[in-house]
């Protein structure tokens, strides 16, 4: 009975410093984070609780976001999910950049994903490296009348 235990012990052990046993860690930002690329532009966007708004009835805008990471060791790179709202006055489409940075600014990788869908928009983008102590932005047009509503990062 006592072999057993040791056993059973020695395989939960096992299994939390397998990859099984690690969950992968989500974090979602809100659209209020991002800011206006073009600082002459900054007017044009508005952030709150809704996310970044693009309350320009003319001009798309771009909006970078930078996402923390928690596993800043990892080298496997990511996912985001951005979901926004794309108007249907909308002229160019709701197109977002995911870029994965080493801790001195450098691209590692990006991944570009866009939709011309009016109504919610939901963009998966993948980079498959990172650094150590890097980190990620979005980068992310925002069609007039649109909206960035957030960003989940799952690593």
């Amino acid at each position: 009975m006592k072999n057993n235990k040791i056993i059973l012990m020695l395989g939960a052990v096992a299994l939390f410093f397998s990859g099984a046993g690690w969950a992968a860690e989500t974090t979602t930002f809100p659209g209020s984070v991002c800011k206006v690329a073009d600082p002459t532009k900054a007017g044009q966007v508005l952030t709150h609780h809704s996310g970044a708004i693009n309350n320009s009835t003319t001009l798309s805008v771009v909006v970078t976001c930078p996402l923390s990471r928690d596993f800043t060791s990892d080298v496997n790179g990511g996912n985001v999910v951005v979901k926004g709202v794309r108007s249907s006055s909308a002229t160019v489409p709701f197109s977002c950049t995911f870029i994965s940075r080493d801790n001195n600014g450098n691209s590692l990788a990006s991944n570009t994903v866009q939709s011309s869908l009016v109504g919610t928009v939901t963009l998966s983008l993948n980079v498959f490296t990172s650094g150590v102590n890097g980190y990620y932005t979005v980068a992310c047009t925002v069609p007039q009348k649109s909206t960035l509503i957030g960003l989940t990062l799952n690593e």
